[in-house]
């Protein structure tokens, strides 16, 4: 008697599963979505590679960068707010979270998906309290991403952040490791490779914060909310070294 009971949607089955496992499955339209997760810390690479993995997208990572990278066209309202660059990327803003979402999603749907959660989670009083600093958010994420990729604990995000921002204000170089990784991109099969003590010097980029002064160009990663907050919110210390 399950035929009265039968929904319209868009169902994820297997080959694995019975007859009756389909019959009951197609009773229940609830379950008709997408579940995707962006992890802290991920570059936007790595966001695309997940959806080359998820295999439920009717787009490629490939037609995801486009919308999302380097020259993409982006809402100028958002654009306006976080003070993203003309012509940069959303790397820092693909907000790390658990999503849900209807199966004929586009990439260009994501992608506003994604940004709503940003600009609701990062919340109008944080920016606020960057701005009152002297930071646009463009720049706190820029820290946060450093932050997120140093940290093990979100807890550590705090007293991290100090560091970075204590070497800032006297003009010191950040000195931060995950920087050369992003220069260095994809190597040895991961996006953050290991790096030596000759890379400080031997990769020569704007964003190897170890030759230049200041913060890189942009994010390096897409940090957690935790991060942002010790960005804007760094715990106060006297140091300068980890």
């Amino acid at each position: 008697n399950l035929d009265v009971q039968l929904e319209a949607g868009t169902y994820f089955l297997t080959q694995a599963q019975s007859l009756v496992d389909i019959a009951q499955a197609l009773t229940d339209s609830r379950n008709s979505q997408i579940v995707f997760s962006i992890i802290p810390g991920w570059r936007i690479e790595e966001v695309a590679a997940a959806i080359d993995s998820n295999r439920l997208f009717g787009f490629t990572g490939a037609e995801f960068l486009q919308v999302v990278g380097r020259g993409s066209v982006i809402d100028p309202v958002f654009a306006a707010y976080v003070g993203l660059p003309s012509g940069a990327s959303l790397e820092g803003f693909l907000f790390p979270e658990t999503y849900s979402l209807p199966p004929q999603i586009t990439a260009a749907e994501l992608r506003d998906v994604i940004l709503e959660e940003f600009t609701t989670r990062v919340t109008p009083d944080l920016v606020s309290s960057a701005a009152a600093q002297s930071l646009s958010l463009y720049q706190a994420v820029t820290i946060a991403s450093i932050v997120q990729r140093e940290s093990v604990r979100t807890d550590e995000n705090p007293l991290i952040a100090s560091v970075y921002r204590n070497r800032l204000n006297i003009g010191m170089k950040l000195d931060a490791d995950p920087t050369v990784q992003y220069a260095i991109g994809y190597s040895g099969g991961t996006w953050w490779p290991q790096i030596t003590q000759a890379d400080y010097s031997r990769v020569v980029s704007p964003y190897n914060t170890y030759l230049n002064t200041g913060l890189p160009p942009g994010p390096i990663a897409n940090p957690s909310l935790s991060a942002i907050q010790a960005a804007i919110n760094p715990e106060p210390s006297p140091y300068y070294f980890f």
